[in-house]
């Protein structure tokens, strides 16, 4: 172009301008990023999270399981504990059962020997009359017996009087200790004498009865007889546990005299047979008898 060295021309730009790149696109043939497989990476995150859940699962059983393992050898050992301790409780028991048993006899032989002495004294002595003045009751004095035929002062008399009294309420103290050993003797008699019949009666005539035994010691042997009731209970020899039950709650019910056992054997089995001898009933039937003759009065 002549014309750019005589002037300038606005519109020769125009004419004179470079054409104009062309427009920038993406390249087509650019390699594309690999597609991440959605599918195959849930099944993946699934699979982890059940991992995870079946690790976390395991854990929480093996711990239950050891706890209720701690907890099984503690509940043992506190059973075992319990029943170590009624049984050294039981044997203590019995212990102290035959022990007073044979206090017992050694009184009742003594109460015989000073009822019989007090009876026989009784008999050797003169009768009195009833209507007798305090003097003509009081012995003599030791004066009156040397011949001084002092009379006896009002105070002597009184005490005189007070001495004889003292004696006669004495001597009637031990005639009803002697007449309650004889009560409690006859009683043991008849119990001995029907207990036989009424076992053979209720249980069968397999069954031999031995003399019956009173049960008058009824504080001991209902403290012995609940002890035996929930040791069984603990055993859970529930027909035994029964049996023991029926003869704690005989001890508080069944009028004194009137409640006796009897060891009994059937065959080659021990029994103790519990009785209301004032119904003729039998109340309970105890295996292994001879384990619970303590504190039984013998006939």
């Amino acid at each position: 172009m002549s014309g750019r060295s005589k002037g300038f021309d606005p519109l020769s730009n125009l004419f004179d301008a470079p054409a104009p790149a062309a427009a920038v696109r993406p390249e087509a043939d650019a390699p594309a990023e690999p597609e991440v497989d959605k599918v195959a990476l849930a099944r993946k995150l699934a699979a982890e999270a059940q991992a995870k859940a079946a690790a976390q699962q395991a854990e929480k059983v093996a711990l239950a399981k050891k706890l209720a393992a701690q907890a099984q050898a503690k509940a043992d050992a506190e059973h075992a504990e319990k029943v170590a301790l009624a049984k050294r409780l039981a044997a203590e028991a019995q212990a102290k059962a035959a022990a007073r048993s044979k206090d017992d006899t050694d009184k009742a032989a003594l109460a015989k020997a000073l009822a019989k002495a007090a009876m026989e004294k009784n008999k050797a002595a003169a009768p009195k009359k009833a209507k007798a003045s305090l003097a003509d009751r009081a012995p003599r004095s030791l004066a009156d017996r040397a011949g001084k035929r002092r009379p006896m002062s009002a105070l002597e008399a009184a005490r005189a009087a007070a001495s004889a009294e003292a004696e006669r309420k004495k001597a009637a103290k031990q005639a009803k200790a002697a007449a309650e050993v004889a009560k409690k003797s006859a009683i043991a008699k008849k119990a001995q004498a029907s207990s036989g019949g009424l076992v053979s009666k209720v249980l069968g005539s397999g069954v031999v009865a031995q003399p019956a035994r009173l049960a008058d010691q009824r504080d001991l042997l209902t403290a012995l007889w609940k002890s035996h009731a929930q040791r069984h209970v603990e055993d859970q020899n529930w027909a035994v546990a029964g049996a023991c039950s029926a003869v704690v709650e005989a001890l508080g019910r069944v009028a004194p005299g009137a409640l006796a056992a009897a060891p009994a054997r059937a065959g080659s089995e021990d029994l103790l047979v519990w009785m209301d001898l004032s119904r003729g009933a039998v109340l309970a039937v105890v295996p292994d008898g001879r384990s619970y003759l303590a504190g039984l009065s013998g006939t």
